[in-house]
This record gives structure tokens, C-alpha cells and sequence, in this order.
């Protein structure tokens, strides 16, 4: 008898659980069509055709984007719905079907006339469909556009100065081939500066064991330092005067052009001279040429 009573518990026990388990799944069922019956909002529609763009999938972009503007639009914010027809006629004009383009494009710009596309997200070409289309509506009346001056320049403007300075002679009286280095003459610098420095260092090494010897040191000995000292002295100065006379033949005057950019108010009236572009400096000057690395567009919006 305790066993069928056993038995009895056991299977209330897996029948409860059962009972429960099919609850829930029933619960999760009647929760989950509610759950994906939510519709995307037009934020989420919006962002999406921002993906599809940025993954050049143009034509989604306008399956998406057209039944939400037609036959109205279905954007409460105005900034979406400038949003909304910039992508769709960006992606139409990728899609070669221009008209429908500029009447995307007529439509934004009648609400916003100096709406600008970025130069980092769409390229030139589009943009310069994008202006002529707002030039056409201009040119018809049906828009103005309303062009905000430059701001003052508060930096105050620049000019070239040249200035010409003369190589020094006084160069030429150096030793030790400096001038020769000075002319790129590198063989003849080598050859001065190596002679003269091996006749100064004789001439300093023998004089030094002269007075070494000078008080007792052998006759002889004494002799020889002596005319070793006079010889090496004789031979540097000798080297000397030689570099000198050659660095002074072989000199030419040159002209070195010195070329700076300075604030106009550091030079006093004279000095002044204001450049136009694609105007020399100064008469045999170069033109200024404008930097390759720019793009061409820089000035574009």
C-alpha cells in the first residue's frame, strides 16, 4: 500500500510541472505576437535609409523613404523631412533619374533655400547639381538665397620681403683649406687642411722635446729638435700663405637671395609691397603657385 501511495505523489508532482510548463509556453506565445507587431517608428525608417545610402543601396533607400513623403509626408519634425528628401534625391541621382532628383531637391530647398550638402558625404558632381537646381529656382523668383558678407580680417595682411646678401671675402684668409671647403672644392680642402695640420702638430710636438732637452739633454738631440721645430713651422706657414693666395684666386663673388614672409605693419612704407595674385614680387621674381596638395574644391560648400 505505501508504494501505490508513493507512486500517487510522484506522479501529481510531474503532472503539476507539466501543467506549469504548458502555461508558460502558452503565455510566451500570446506575448510574442504582440511584441512583434510593433511597427518601426519613422525614426528607426529614417536611420535605416541612412544605412542603406551608406551601403549604396540607392533603390532601397527610395522604396523606403517614398511611400513616408507621398502623397505626404509622414515626418513631424522638419529637419526629418529635409532629411528624408535630401537621402531620396541623392540616391535618385545615383540612380541616373535626375528630374526625379531636382524634384526632391526643389522641394527642400522651397522650405530651406541655404541648405548646404556635406562635401565629406555626397561628391562634387552632386553638389554641383544640387546648386544649379537652386540657382534655377533663383533665377525663377521662387526662392532667395540671402549671402552673409565675409567677417572682417582682424589679422593683418602679409608681404614678401627679398633681401640679397654678399659671400664674405674674408673666408678666403683662413687655414686649414676652409676655403677651399667654402668653394665645394673638397680634394684641395682636404690636402691644406691635412698638410698644415700634420706641419702644426711636428712643429708643436718637436718644440715641446726641445725645452724637454733644453737644460741637459744630448747636443745633438737638442740640433735636431731645433731644425725640426724651425722646418715644420716654416712648412705650415708656408702651407698657410699657399691656401691663402689659392683660396683668394679661386674666389667669386656670389649672391645669396634671402626670401621671407612678414607682417606688413614690422616694415616701414617703403619697404611695402603688396602682392596680387599670379604677380611677381619683384621683376625677375617667380609667381607665386598655388599649393598642389589642396583639392580643387576647397572653396566649395
Amino acid at each position: 500500500m505505501s508504494r501505490v501511495i508513493s507512486g500517487s505523489r510522484k506522479d501529481g508532482a510531474w503532472r503539476g510541472r507539466a501543467f506549469a510548463a504548458r502555461l508558460l509556453a502558452v503565455a510566451a506565445l500570446l506575448c510574442a505576437p504582440a511584441h512583434a507587431a510593433d511597427p518601426p517608428t519613422l525614426a528607426d525608417e529614417l536611420e535605416a535609409a541612412e544605412n542603406d545610402y551608406r551601403e549604396l543601396q540607392y533603390r532601397a533607400v527610395e522604396q523606403r523613404l517614398r511611400p513616408l513623403l507621398y502623397p505626404t509626408p509622414k515626418f513631424e519634425s522638419p529637419d526629418d523631412r529635409l532629411r528624408a528628401r535630401e537621402l531620396l534625391g541623392a540616391a535618385l541621382w545615383f540612380l541616373g533619374e535626375k528630374d526625379k532628383a531636382q524634384q526632391e531637391f526643389q522641394l527642400l530647398l522651397r522650405k530651406q533655400s541655404g541648405h548646404e550638402l556635406d562635401k565629406f558625404t555626397y561628391p562634387k558632381p552632386l553638389r554641383d547639381f544640387f546648386d544649379e537646381v537652386r540657382n534655377l529656382l533663383v533665377q525663377q523668383g521662387d526662392i532667395t538665397v540671402v549671402v552673409e558678407p565675409d567677417p572682417p580680417v582682424s589679422t593683418p595682411p602679409t608681404v614678401i620681403r627679398i633681401t640679397q646678401e654678399r659671400q664674405s671675402r674674408a673666408v678666403a684668409f683662413l687655414p686649414f683649406g676652409v676655403a677651399q671647403f667654402e668653394q665645394k672644392r673638397v680634394g684641395w680642402g682636404a690636402f691644406f687642411a691635412t698638410s698644415q695640420g700634420l706641419a702644426a702638430l711636428a712643429n708643436i710636438g718637436a718644440y715641446s722635446a726641445y725645452l724637454a732637452i733644453y737644460d741637459g739633454g744630448d747636443r745633438a738631440a737638442q740640433e735636431a729638435l731645433f731644425i725640426t721645430t724651425i722646418a715644420s713651422g716654416a712648412a705650415w706657414i708656408g702651407l698657410t700663405i699657399w691656401g691663402i693666395i689659392d683660396g683668394n684666386v679661386a674666389y667669386e663673388p656670389t649672391l645669396e637671395v634671402v626670401t621671407e614672409i612678414v607682417p606688413a605693419s614690422s616694415l616701414p612704407s617703403a619697404e611695402l609691397k603688396l602682392l596680387k595674385p599670379n604677380e611677381p614680387s619683384l621683376p625677375g621674381s617667380p609667381r607665386l603657385a598655388a599649393d598642389p596638395t589642396l583639392p580643387s574644391d576647397t572653396q566649395s560648400p
